[in-house]
């Protein structure tokens, strides 16, 4: 079931930085610093977060459902896929 989310090719796109190497939290748009580590979704690795609090509200937002067909393509796929720098 899709609820208007992008495909998952589309998704790794989008959470690839392009020549910026500015990495942002996913649900709040904050930017990474030396002094704000970022946290990976354990899962699919593809989206990053600046709290848990942002993770826990996007979980249940939208990436709950695309976690799963990143995870799944990614094994499809059969090697790693790196979508945030």
């Amino acid at each position: 079931m899709n609820r208007g989310l992008p495909d998952v090719d589309a998704k790794l796109v989008a959470l690839t930085p392009i020549g910026t190497g500015t990495v942002m939290c996913q649900l709040c748009a904050a930017v990474k610093t030396d002094a704000r580590p970022f946290k990976r979704c354990t899962a699919c690795r593809c989206v990053v977060y600046c709290s848990v609090e942002c993770q826990r509200l996007h979980w249940g937002q939208a990436h709950k459902e695309e976690c799963g067909a990143l995870c799944k393509k990614k094994k499809k796929k059969k090697k790693k896929v790196l979508c945030v720098d």
